[in-house]
């Protein structure tokens, strides 16, 4: 089942590596830094600096490619929900 996280903060990041365990797995950022770093590395430097993330976890900044999972999961902070969603 493909599975999207928006938000690629501390928490957003945190439950896609729980996710990808067991599903396909992408993360959407707002930030194409971030999303880089999580396809190159399998490291969030940003929120979860010191941490590995498994290597199937995906990141992207396009928010369309995001929305075609079969799963959508919310991980933004409510502030930024009506912006985001």
């Amino acid at each position: 089942m493909r599975t999207s996280v928006f938000g690629a903060g501390s928490w957003g990041t945190t439950v896609a590596a729980l996710v990808c365990k067991r599903h396909d797995t992408l993360v959407w950022s707002r930030d194409p830094g971030v999303a880089e770093g999580l396809n190159a590395t399998h490291r969030n430097q940003v929120y979860l600096p010191g941490f590995d993330l498994p290597e199937t976890l995906r990141g992207s900044d396009d928010p369309g490619a995001a929305a075609r999972a079969q799963v959508l999961i919310v991980g933004v902070p409510s502030h930024a929900f009506r912006q985001v969603l």
